[in-house]
């Protein structure tokens, strides 16, 4: 018996050191208790002030739940039970407070869903984010950088907006500490935006696109102003990468994706093709960080 659980934890301890080596050991920051970016905070507010709102009313009826099991449970006394069909005054206020309550906080998220759909209209950087399957192409129209298959590379407290679209099917951009969730959709440009902390964040595709779907994963590196301007000045200068011919496009489009797929969770920090990152400021989960 001690054999086996040696071998089971000797083989469960190879896996999560694999696990480790390919990067994916470090944790997923979400917006609820490492918020990363100004979009995630005001989310995580709202939603944190809906829930003590509501709680009070959940706790009472599960309070409530408990004393009527307890109260009338049958206690073999040969007691008939209670039998009435309608409680005016009950049904009035199971109605009308959780009427009240959804009017409250409808009226109460007004300002966050409209500064997160409006508060971003005059971006510092436009990212041109194009999905395919199964890895994520980031285009700098403002630097001319193309990192197709790399880390999503930005600057740390400015706003950044990305113009989201696709090439083949329905793709989700999705990264939970930065509070931000957008579809890509096939000749469409849909939209969302951000101000970032300086940190390391990852998400992934959200949406079911297909075989090579849970490998389709987002890696962004918020660096800060001096560190993101040196990384922009050592792409300007290097060649776009060709674009296969449409023959050999049609031919080994599964290959290329798997490969591309592979190099990115092989990195740890994105695909080759987006090149040396500068060292990142340290975050609050020790990585270097977290619409």
């Amino acid at each position: 018996m001690n054999t086996l659980l040696l071998f089971l934890w000797q083989s469960l301890k190879s896996i999560m050191d694999s696990q480790a080596l390919k990067g994916l050991a470090a944790p997923t920051r979400e917006a609820f208790s490492h918020p990363g970016s100004n979009v995630a905070r005001v989310a995580a507010q709202n939603s944190w002030w809906s829930f003590w709102l509501v709680f009070p009313f959940i706790l009472i009826a599960y309070l409530g739940l408990v004393y009527v099991m307890v109260q009338f449970r049958d206690k073999k006394d040969g007691r008939p039970p209670a039998d009435f069909h309608e409680h005016n005054f009950l049904e009035f206020c199971w109605t009308i407070i959780p009427l009240a309550i959804v009017v409250i906080v409808a009226f109460h998220s007004y300002g966050p869903l409209h500064f997160m759909e409006f508060g971003g209209n005059q971006p510092d950087v436009t990212i041109n984010v194009v999905g395919h399957q199964f890895f994520w192409e980031y285009k700098y129209p403002q630097y001319g950088i193309d990192i197709p298959n790399g880390t999503l590379v930005l600057p740390a407290d400015k706003v950044v907006d990305l113009d989201l679209t696709s090439v083949d099917v329905i793709h989700g951009f999705f990264v939970p500490g930065l509070g931000i969730q957008e579809d890509a959709l096939p000749g469409r440009i849909t939209n969302l935006w951000f101000k970032a902390q300086a940190g390391y964040y990852k998400g992934q595709c959200v949406q079911l696109c297909g075989t090579g779907h849970s490998d389709m994963l987002i890696e962004v590196q918020i660096l800060p102003e001096q560190q993101f301007q040196q990384w922009l000045q050592s792409h300007r200068n290097q060649a776009r990468p060709a674009a296969p011919k449409p023959a050999a496009k049609a031919k080994s489009a599964a290959s290329i994706n798997r490969a591309g797929a592979q190099r990115l969770r092989s990195t740890g920090r994105g695909g080759a093709a987006a090149g040396p990152l500068p060292a990142a400021a340290p975050g609050r989960d020790g990585l270097g960080g977290a619409k």
